[in-house]
C-alpha cells in the first residue's frame, strides 16, 4: 500500500551535517562530544528492540547480560502475575516456562510456572492508535485474544490479569526495560529519549508511541522516523553531487521503503510506501510451512510441531545470511531437512512480489526511474529472465557508478516507463530520479537474496558499513544526543540548531502528544 506520507515534505525533513569535524567527512564518526547527559537512542520493533547511546562521540548499540543487542518485543505474564518481558520470555527465569523457552521443562516438573501462549504478547506494534475493527486481519495472526479497550482502542486479553492491555502499555513495558538496561549500564537515571517510529505513522500511532515512552518512565521523549535514522547511522549527506537515496527497510512485522534526497548534508524525505503486513515474521511463517510439509513427509509430528518449525525457519533464515544453504535437524532425528538458496527463494517469491509492488508505487509516485522495473527483479523471475535474454544483467556485478546503466530489455523498459519518452506519460512531468544510494535497514536484509533484489533494482550496490539490524537505534543515538545536549554539530539549513531540530527533522511539526 502507498501511505499518505508519499507526498513530499517541504521542510519537514531538513537536517543538515556540518563537515569536517576531528578532520573527518562522516558524521557518524566525527562528532563534537558536549558535557554528559544520559540519554539514550531507542529502536521500538515490531519484532526486536534495540537501545543505544553515544559514548566519546560514536554511537553504539547496548547488549543484554545474554550478548545481545537486539532485544525481542515480547511481554509474558506468568500465572502467578509475574511479568517477562523481552528475553526473558525466551530464557526465562529459574521455575519458569514460556511457549518460546529454549528448553521445555517435563511433566515431572508439576512447580514450574508456566506462561501460556495466550498470555505472552508479540507483535503488539501493529496495533498501536488503531481501533478493533481496523486490526481484525491482523488479530486473526498473533495466537492471543484482540478486542477492545475501553475507549474503542485495539487491546489484546490476558486471561491471567482477566483484563485487557493496550499496544500502549505492552510498549511501555519493552521501553521501561530498555530503559533499565541502559540504565545499569550508564551507571545514572535516563533523562531523555528519542523514539523512532515508522515513517508512516499517523497522529494517533505517533500519540501512542509517546505515551508508551512517558509511562516508561522516560522524562524527555522525541519521535524521528526510521528512515531518517538510518540515513544518519549510516553517515550519507550527499556531498556536492547530491544523492537520491532509498531506505529498504524489512522489519519483523512491517516493510518499508523512503526516498530521500541529500545534498550537501541537507536531507529531506520525498515519500514513503510500505506494507505494515510484510516483514521477516512472514517469511518465517513461509519457511514453517514447508517445514511441516517436509518433516511429515518423513513420519509422524510431535505435539509441538509449529512451535518447532517457527524456531527452526528463524534459526535457517539467520543461517542463509552467510551460507548457500541450512540444514534443520527433525525433531525426531533422521536426516536433516536441507533449505538451500534456492529454494528459500522460490518459497519466498511471493513477499519479493509485494515489495517489488510498493517500489514501483512510489516509484511512480515520485517519477523514480529504476535500473530494472521491480517486479522483474523478483528472485526467479529475474533468472527466468536473465536466461531467456541470453545475457548477464548487471545483478552483483555493476558498480555505484554504473546506476541505471545495465544493459538488459528490462532497464531499458524501466527507462522508458520512468522518463516517458516512449510510454504517453506526461510530457511536462518532471524528469526522473535514479536512486544513487541504498540504505538497509532490519535483520532480513542480511540475506543476499533481499540485498541481490534491491541491487538489480537500482543498480547500486547497498551500504554495508553499518548492521542493519543496527541502523536505525545508532541513528536514534546520534539524533538523542543532539536534540538533548550530548552532541554538536547538526545544524538545519538556514542554520538554526538543535533546539529546533526535532520537529523539522522528522516531519512532526503539526503534532502534539
Amino acid at each position: 500500500m502507498l501511505y499518505e506520507a508519499t507526498t513530499v515534505w517541504k521542510a519537514g525533513s531538513l537536517v543538515r551535517w556540518r563537515q569536517g569535524w576531528c578532520g573527518h567527512s562522516k558524521p557518524r564518526r566525527s562528532v563534537t562530544v558536549c558535557p554528559r547527559a544520559a540519554v539514550v537512542g531507542i529502536d521500538l520493533g515490531t519484532s526486536n528492540s534495540a537501545v543505544s547511546v553515544v559514548e566519546n562521540g560514536t554511537p553504539r548499540v547496548l547488549q543484554n547480560a545474554q550478548g545481545n543487542a537486539a532485544i525481542p518485543s515480547i511481554v509474558g505474564i506468568a500465572q502467578d502475575g509475574k511479568m517477562l518481558v523481552g528475553q526473558a520470555v525466551l530464557d526465562p527465569p529459574e521455575g519458569y516456562a514460556t511457549p518460546y523457552s529454549r528448553s521445555q521443562p517435563g511433566d515431572s516438573q508439576p512447580s514450574v510456572v508456566r506462561v501460556l501462549p495466550t498470555d505472552c504478547f508479540h507483535s503488539f506494534k501493529r496495533l498501536m492508535g488503531k481501533s478493533a475493527e481496523e486490526v481484525e486481519r491482523d488479530a486473526s495472526r498473533l495466537g492471543f485474544s484482540v478486542g477492545q479497550g475501553d475507549r474503542g482502542e485495539a487491546a489484546v486479553y490476558s486471561p491471567v490479569l482477566d483484563d485487557m492491555l493496550t499496544p500502549e502499555e505492552l510498549s511501555g513495558w519493552v521501553l521501561q526495560h530498555l530503559k533499565q538496561l541502559a540504565e545499569e549500564q550508564l551507571g545514572e537515571a535516563v533523562t531523555g529519549a528519542v523514539v523512532t517510529v515508522p515513517a508512516h505513522f499517523q497522529q494517533a500511532q505517533q500519540g501512542g508511541t509517546h505515551a508508551a515512552a512517558t509511562q516508561a518512565g522516560i522524562p524527555q521523549v522525541q519521535l524521528l522516523q526510521e528512515p531518517v535514522a538510518a540515513a544518519l547511522a549510516y553517515g550519507i549527506n550527499g556531498g556536492t553531487d547530491g544523492d537520491t537515496v532509498l531506505v529498504f527497510d524489512v522489519g519483523g512485522g512491517t516493510f518499508d521503503i523512503s526516498i530521500l534526497q541529500a545534498f550537501e548534508g541537507i536531507m529531506e524525505v520525498l515519500g514513503t510506501a510500505g506494507d505494515a503486513s510484510l516483514g521477516g515474521n512472514d517469511i518465517d511463517a513461509r519457511l514453517a510451512d514447508w517445514l511441516l510439509q517436509e518433516a511429515a513427509a518423513r513420519g509422524p509430528l510431535p505435539v509441538d510441531a509449529k512451535a518447532w518449525a517457527m524456531a527452526a525457519a528463524e534459526a535457517a533464515k539467520i543461517a542463509l545470511a552467510t551460507a548457500d544453504s541450512a540444514e534443520v535437524a527433525l525433531p525426531g532425528g533422521g536426516a536433516p531437512i536441507v533449505l538451500t538458496t534456492e529454494c528459500f527463494e522460490e518459497l519466498t517469491a511471493g513477499l519479493f512480489q509485494l515489495m517489488a509492488n510498493v517500489l514501483e508505487a512510489l516509484g511512480e509516485a515520485l517519477f523514480v526511474e529504476w535500473a530494472v522495473k521491480p517486479s522483474l527483479a523478483v528472485p526467479g523471475r529475474a533468472a527466468a529472465s536473465s536466461t531467456s535474454n541470453g545475457s548477464s544483467t548487471n545483478s552483483g556485478s555493476s558498480s555505484p557508478s554504473s546506476n541505471g546503466s545495465a544493459d538488459t530489455s528490462e532497464a531499458g523498459s524501466s527507462r522508458a516507463e520512468g522518463s516517458g519518452s516512449s510510454s504517453g506519460k506526461d510530457r511536462w512531468a518532471p524528469p526522473p530520479r535514479r536512486i544513487t544510494q541504498v540504505a538497509l535497514v532490519g535483520q532480513v536484509t542480511r540475506l543476499p537474496s533481499v540485498q541481490r533484489f534491491v541491487h538489480r533494482v537500482t543498480g547500486v550496490r547497498p551500504q554495508m558499513g553499518v548492521d542493519p539490524a543496527e541502523a536505525v537505534a545508532l541513528g536514534a543515538a546520534i539524533h538523542a544526543g543532539v536534540l538533548l545536549g550530548q552532541v554538536n554539530g547538526v545544524e538545519l539549513m538556514d542554520g538554526s540548531y538543535s533546539q529546533d531540530l526535532h520537529s523539522r527533522a522528522t516531519g512532526f511539526s503539526g503534532w502534539q502528544p
